[in-house]
C-alpha cells in the first residue's frame, strides 16, 4: 500500500555512522509503539502492532541477523479489527534464545493483556496466556527473568480508577496472583510505565498526577517479593 504507515530501522556506529535505513514491515499501525529486545547471539527483535487491509491489527515480530530484516511473524491471530490506532503497542523482552511479548487487544470487543512465549529466538511464539483481571486498560511492559517466567505490568481500571498492575506469568498457567502496584484516582492518567531490571530488582516508573501538575513516580521490587 503506498500510502501506508511503515515500519523502518537503521542502525548507528559508535563513531555517529548512519547504515541507512531499510523498511521492516511496508504496512504497520500508525502510531503504536514499537519495542526492541536483543536475544543471546545479538538478534535484534521488534514487536509491534501489524496491520492488514482489512483493518486486522494484531502483533507482529521481525528478526535482525547478519543477513538482515526477516519475513515478520505473527504472535498470534486475535483478530482484532479496528479503523484507528489505538496507541497501544506492545512489549518484548528476551535472554539467550527466549523471549515474550507482552500485549494489549480489543479483539470481539473484549479488552485483553496476553503474554507469549518464544523459545528459538523469536522464529515462533507458543500460545499466549491472558494475565489482567478483566477490565485492562493495557499499556503494559514485560521483562524476562531466568527462570523463564515473564514478569508483566499492565493499567487496569479498578472501582473507577487506573490501577498500575505487575504478575509473574508462567508459559503454560500465566498468573498465579496480580498485585496493585500504585492506584491513581485524578483526572489524568499513568501514562505508559516502564520497567527496568538491574539484578535482582525491577524498578518502576510512571507519571503519576497530583494537584500540582504530574511527577515522576519510581518504584522498586524485589523479585524475592514475587516468587
Amino acid at each position: 500500500v503506498s500510502d501506508a504507515m511503515q515500519l523502518r530501522a537503521t542502525t548507528l556506529t559508535s563513531d555517529r555512522a548512519n547504515g541507512g535505513d531499510g523498511a521492516v514491515d511496508l504496512q504497520t499501525c500508525s502510531c503504536c509503539q514499537t519495542s526492541l529486545a536483543a536475544t543471546g547471539d545479538g538478534t535484534i527483535l521488534a514487536a509491534y502492532l501489524d496491520r492488514t487491509d482489512e483493518e486486522i491489527r494484531d502483533i507482529s515480530v521481525a528478526r535482525l541477523t547478519v543477513d538482515g530484516w526477516q519475513t515478520p511473524v505473527t504472535v498470534y491471530n486475535d483478530g482484532w479489527e479496528l479503523a484507528g490506532c489505538p496507541v497501544n503497542g506492545p512489549a518484548i523482552a528476551a535472554d539467550g534464545h527466549d523471549a515474550a511479548v507482552a500485549w494489549f487487544t480489543g479483539a470481539d470487543d473484549l479488552a485483553a493483556v496476553k503474554v507469549a512465549f518464544s523459545g528459538d529466538a523469536g522464529r515462533s511464539f507458543g500460545a499466549p496466556v491472558r494475565v489482567d483481571l478483566g477490565n485492562p486498560v493495557g499499556r503494559v511492559d514485560v521483562e524476562l527473568l531466568e527462570d523463564g517466567t515473564a514478569l508483566v505490568s499492565w493499567v487496569e481500571w479498578t472501582d473507577g480508577n487506573e490501577a498500575l498492575m505487575l504478575c509473574r506469568a508462567e508459559k503454560q498457567s500465566g498468573c498465579a496472583a496480580q498485585d496493585v502496584l500504585a492506584t491513581n484516582s485524578a483526572g489524568a492518567s499513568v501514562n505508559f510505565p516502564t520497567m527496568a531490571r538491574l539484578g535482582r530488582d525491577i524498578f518502576i516508573a510512571w507519571t503519576q498526577p497530583d494537584g500540582t501538575g504530574d511527577r515522576i513516580a519510581m518504584r522498586r521490587v524485589r523479585l524475592t517479593e514475587i516468587d
